[in-house]
């Protein structure tokens, strides 16, 4: 009977853990595709990585496309430089490829160019002071506009809509006392919202690659560290689909102004780490980084 006891206090201390285990409604993902890849984007530099306890609340990223074309001109030969609309594209070229491999049906971007929110005009101007720079052929777009995703899905016959929000950087690692070297890191924001406009889900996902270069003097092997983002690109991408398209996923619960975002993650490979953001503003993080 204490056996019992304690077995049924244990089920109910879990449940507790997931905030009640019915709070949040499984995602299945047949009732959202096709999908619309909507927004894909990312960071106009390749910066170091700060942890978030030691950011200053006013540090702000210098970039958009006047940022890319001095970048650019002012390091000719570096390979960091030269290469960060290639990362944004391959970012986006991975997240349709892997969906479609995992039995998504994804909108093709023509249909989506010729929706009312894309052929909409927009101040050019703007774009040459953005920190954030478009994968080819995309627009950056606020994901939260609902009334703009339920066109979209109106126009495409789209189920849901996905926004990817990416961060590239680079990360110095301590090695020993005095040593240290140099990773690649991604991290992911996801957001899906369905036909209707409303919100399903809102995770990040990051990743720091196994490999590195070392680091000394100031100095690291650049092209080595831009050779390190492909694999991560899609092992970011990887574990997104995976929890999309084996209804790991909970969807958002919205009751009033409170909102709740659950997230189990599963299988998760060495080099990751998923957030998934809470109503405080607040995020827990599962998984863990390879050293």
């Amino acid at each position: 009977m204490k056996k019992q006891m304690r077995a049924l206090l244990g089920t109910m201390a879990l449940c507790v853990g997931f905030a009640g285990c019915k709070s949040a409604a499984q995602i299945d993902i047949h009732e959202y595709s096709p999908v619309a890849i909507v927004s894909v984007y990312g960071n106009s530099t390749l910066p170091w990585y700060t942890p978030e306890e030691n950011r200053v609340s006013n540090e702000q990223e210098t970039g958009g496309l006047l940022s890319k074309y001095v970048n650019q001109a002012l390091g000719a030969n570096n390979p960091e430089m030269q290469t960060v609309q290639t990362r944004i594209d391959m970012a986006a070229e991975s997240l349709r490829g892997i969906l479609e491999q995992n039995g998504i049906e994804v909108i093709s971007h023509e249909e989506l160019s010729k929706t009312t929110p894309y052929t909409a005009k927009q101040i050019k101007w703007l774009s040459y002071l953005d920190t954030d720079l478009g994968a080819d052929g995309f627009r950056i777009m606020d994901y939260s506009n609902s009334k703009r995703n339920r066109t979209i899905c109106q126009q495409t016959g789209a189920k849901s809509t996905i926004f990817a929000e990416f961060k590239f950087e680079k990360e110095k690692k301590n090695v020993g006392l005095v040593g240290h070297e140099v990773a690649a890191r991604v991290t992911m924001l996801v957001y899906v919202a369905d036909s209707n406009g409303k919100k399903i889900l809102k995770k990040k996902y990051s990743g720091v690659s196994a490999q590195t270069t070392p680091y000394k003097n100031g100095n690291w092997d650049k092209q080595t560290v831009v050779d390190m983002f492909p694999d991560l690109i899609e092992s970011v991408i990887h574990q997104f689909v995976f929890d999309y398209t084996t209804g790991n996923m909970e969807s958002s619960i919205e009751d009033g102004n409170q909102e709740n975002v659950q997230s189990t993650s599963l299988a998760i490979p060495e080099n990751f780490t998923s957030k998934t953001e809470q109503a405080d503003g607040a995020s827990t993080e599962t998984g863990y980084e390879a050293e």
